[in-house]
């Protein structure tokens, strides 16, 4: 599934770029006067993996001279500590891998508005419907599979089919995992709350005896015999020679073809 990567700005913030950025109160923080630091200076909050970000900085410092302070750690521990520091947050800029952190404070009315020039350059599908995040960047996430355990035709043709009991045992999860959550919300949205707490219930008795805490832990499990110890997992980037590909817009899982 594709993820979008997404970005806003808080109501101390502005906006930079890639991903899913928000920006963060004052609007002068998109020309280098952010809340956060001196007049030629931004402070970025970023949930995304730190080589992203350093590139994306490096580039932005390059290119604008403005400097940008970088507050790295995990998204949803950064969207609290937004809650919390409310409108004295040092953030002008919040990056993150996700939306659910964002809508969460956009719940809180804690993000200023996208500039229309910014929101331009994206589909409108891809952005928040009230205009305060931009979605950047896309990122492709995998069922894995085990080809001695399971065929290619018998793979599930998108996330719903995970619920189905022939997974029974066979499937491996990392629920805690950061890249789990937007599995949740997605179909969340396009089948209803009802229809999700099902499909999650089924789930988690389908993966109940390979749960891991994260993809990498689950990807590289194996079994005494040298074998993996689950047939198939959700995971986020390709991270086994047989991966079967779908692709997620924030309303609808889809299939498209794996390799």
């Amino acid at each position: 599934m594709i993820k979008q990567n997404f970005a806003c700005g808080l109501r101390v913030c502005g906006l930079l770029a890639c991903g899913l950025l928000a920006g963060c109160g004052a609007a002068g923080a998109a020309a280098g006067t952010g809340t956060g630091g001196q007049a030629g200076s931004i402070t970025l909050y970023s949930g995304q993996h730190e080589q992203t970000t350093d590139g994306l900085v490096a580039a932005f410092e390059q290119q604008t001279g403005i400097k940008v302070s970088v507050r790295n750690d995990d998204e949803d521990t950064l969207a609290n500590l937004i809650a919390v520091q409310g409108s004295h947050s040092p953030a002008d800029v919040f990056f993150t891998e996700n939306s659910p952190p964002l809508e969460f404070l956009q719940e809180k009315g804690l993000l200023s508005q996208v500039t229309p020039g910014t929101l331009a350059h994206t589909p409108a599908k891809y952005d928040s419907p009230a205009g305060d995040w931009v979605g950047v960047s896309a990122r492709v996430s995998v069922i894995v599979y085990n080809p001695s355990l399971i065929a290619r035709n018998q793979l599930p043709a998108g996330v719903m089919q995970l619920a189905d009991p022939t997974y029974s045992g066979k499937l491996g999860i990392a629920p805690s995992e950061t890249d789990f959550q937007p599995i949740v919300t997605s179909v969340t949205r396009t089948y209803g709350r009802a229809a999700a707490l099902s499909w999650l219930e089924k789930v988690k008795s389908n993966g109940a005896s390979h749960t891991f805490p994260d993809n990498e832990t689950r990807t590289g499990a194996r079994s005494p015999s040298g074998s993996s110890t689950s047939t198939t997992g959700t995971g986020s980037g390709p991270r086994s020679a047989r991966a079967r590909c779908t692709r997620r817009s924030p309303t609808s899982p889809r299939t498209i073809p794996g390799t």
